[in-house]
């Protein structure tokens, strides 16, 4: 079913680690339409492959955010991920927004962990997209799709459409191969802006990549970027 468009719609939060799953052997699709979505204190939304999949058939289902104003992820997440020893593949995560902000750690994903691929992280945000900081274990603000050590598989692509992209702070954006399999593209559109930014706290830069990791087999994928104006400042990376 549609949501109506001329339904008002309410702000929803999830705080102090709470959990939205629907992961399993196959299915389980998350939808939330909302007027402002926040995440924050270690809170989840995740669906994805279980270790209990047996079959390369199996498909998780899709992840939809629909926030008509802002999104904010402070030190949560949302993932799509096939887990370790799982055999399948994962769905995509679909955000559409007006304002997109994941701060302290907050991180779009999809993960490979078994044998399967990876979906797609897709973000329209007809404003802006800030990836800011890390949280207190350095882990980076970042949106990825990542095939992890010993996984086999396809990692999935990165696509973003926005007016504004800032990457600061040691943030990430970024397609990653650590298995077998080759890795998906990051692809931005940002009618303005494009600024990528400075290092975290230990000096780990802010990028927006694609990457073939040691030991690693397969092809990394493109990072393809249209753009009003392109800044890569102190130390901040571009690179596959």
């Amino acid at each position: 079913m549609n949501f109506p468009e001329e339904v008002e719609r309410a702000d929803i939060t999830l705080s102090n680690a709470a959990d939205v799953d629907v992961t399993g052997t196959g299915g389980g699709s998350i939808i939330i339409n909302a007027r402002n979505l926040n995440l924050e204190g270690s809170s989840q939304i995740r669906a994805g492959i279980t270790a209990d999949s047996i079959s390369s058939e199996a498909q998780a289902g899709d992840i939809t955010v629909n926030a008509t104003e802002n999104i904010t992820v402070d030190h949560s997440s949302i993932s799509n991920q096939v887990s370790l020893e799982a055999v399948g593949n994962s769905g995509d995560t679909i955000v559409t927004t007006g304002n997109l902000n994941l701060t302290n750690g907050g991180t779009f994903n999809t993960n490979i962990f078994g044998q399967g691929n990876g979906g797609s992280v897709n973000i329209t945000a007809t404003d802006t997209i800030t990836i800011d900081g890390q949280d207190s274990d350095g882990n980076p603000s970042s949106v990825d799709s990542r095939l992890q050590p010993e996984a086999e598989g396809n990692s999935g692509d990165v696509i973003i459409i926005t007016g504004s992209l800032n990457v600061t702070n040691g943030a990430r954006l970024t397609t990653s191969t650590e298995g077998q399999g080759n890795g998906g593209s990051v692809n931005i559109t940002a009618t303005d802006t494009i600024t990528i930014d400075g290092q975290g706290s230990d000096g780990i830069p802010s990028s927006v990549d694609s990457r073939l990791q040691p030991e690693a087999e397969g092809n990394s994928g493109d990072v393809i970027i249209i753009t009003g104006s392109l800044n890569v400042t102190n130390g901040a990376r571009l690179t596959t």
